[in-house]
Formats: C-alpha cells, sequence, structure tokens
C-alpha cells in the first residue's frame, strides 16, 4: 500500500521515561486514509530488547493514556507501544465500534466484495505499525526489534489474533494474545 508512511513528530522525556509520538497511515481502504497516533515507551533505563509489546485500541492519545503507557512500560521494564485509532471512526454516516463493523459486513453481503469487512483493515492497521516501530527503531539507532506480542481488548482483541496469524516472518513473531 503506497499510502503507508510513519514520521516521527514528539519526543518527550521524563524522570521516568522517554515517549516517542509518531504519526502513522496504515493504509487506504475504500479511498479513506487511515491515520493513527502511535505512542513508544521507553522507560527509565530500560534494557534493550529484542520483543516489544504492541497494545492496539481506539480512541486517541491523552494524558491518562500516556501515565498508563510509561507505567506498563516501567513495570516490564522494556519498551510498550500503544497503537491508536483501531479502527479508524467514525465513518460511513457517524458510525463508530460495532455499529461500524455490522455496516462493513451489509455491504459485503450487498456487494459480495471481500474487502468490506472491517475486521481486515483493522489487522493491516496493526501490521503496519509493527512496521513503523521496526522502521522507527532503526532511524532511532534503537535495538532491531524482531518479536512483538500484541495484545488488545473487545473487537482489538480478535484483531490482534487475526495479526498473530498474518505469520509475519519478514519481521518476527507476532504472538496475539485477545484480552476480554
Amino acid at each position: 500500500d503506497d499510502s503507508f508512511s510513519w514520521k516521527l513528530v514528539d519526543t518527550k522525556k521524563s524522570d521516568t521515561g522517554t515517549v516517542y509520538e509518531i504519526d502513522l497511515i496504515s493504509q487506504t481502504w475504500h479511498d479513506i486514509k487511515w491515520d493513527h497516533k502511535l505512542q513508544v515507551f521507553v522507560p527509565k533505563d530500560a534494557k534493550p530488547q529484542a520483543t516489544m509489546v504492541l497494545w492496539n485500541q481506539g480512541g486517541k492519545p491523552d494524558i491518562q493514556s500516556t501515565f498508563i503507557g510509561l507505567e506498563l512500560a516501567g513495570r516490564l521494564k522494556a519498551p510498550l507501544a500503544l497503537l491508536f485509532g483501531v479502527p479508524k471512526q467514525p465513518l460511513y454516516g457517524g458510525k463508530t465500534e460495532d455499529a461500524l463493523i455490522a455496516e462493513t459486513f451489509v455491504r459485503y453481503l450487498d456487494t459480495r466484495d471481500e474487502n468490506w469487512p472491517l475486521l481486515f483493515p483493522m489487522v493491516k492497521s496493526a501490521v503496519k505499525a509493527l512496521d513503523a516501530i521496526q522502521a522507527w527503531a532503526k532511524a532511532e539507532g534503537k535495538p532491531e526489534i524482531g518479536e512483538f506480542v500484541v495484545p488488545g481488548g473487545s473487537k482489538r482483541g480478535w484483531t490482534t489474533w487475526i495479526t498473530g496469524a498474518t505469520g509475519r516472518k519478514r519481521a518476527g513473531t507476532v504472538a496475539g494474545r485477545g484480552v476480554p
């Protein structure tokens, strides 16, 4: 997908660690550009790791998500990333979450176009976030990240399972974990 891109837009340092904010465009799906915020949290005194957690979720970053990201990364003693805006929403008359997913399945049933179910671009957004994290790490001179653990809740939970099923051999292992 030629629309894939990422850009480091901010770096914030604190006593507990560093937060890198990345603007990500994961894809263009049905002529809609999927843009996301991606935050990478590196706790103070974290040792280099070849594995990173990528938590995929909806919404946008805020003070609470920044606190939670730094706290989780600190407890893990390892870098952690949060991907926001999964799925891209609202769409199609202001639909969000389950109503949006239902709408895309109705469109699939009406057209038989296999590109309609929303689960596919949701998975692609997670896969492209993995690509962006690996490219960011290389650009920043960080250790290579070859494996990922990808959790998420609710509809983002099943997205994690399908992300793991993609087999991303080009970039390491993805372990999907749905969280109820």
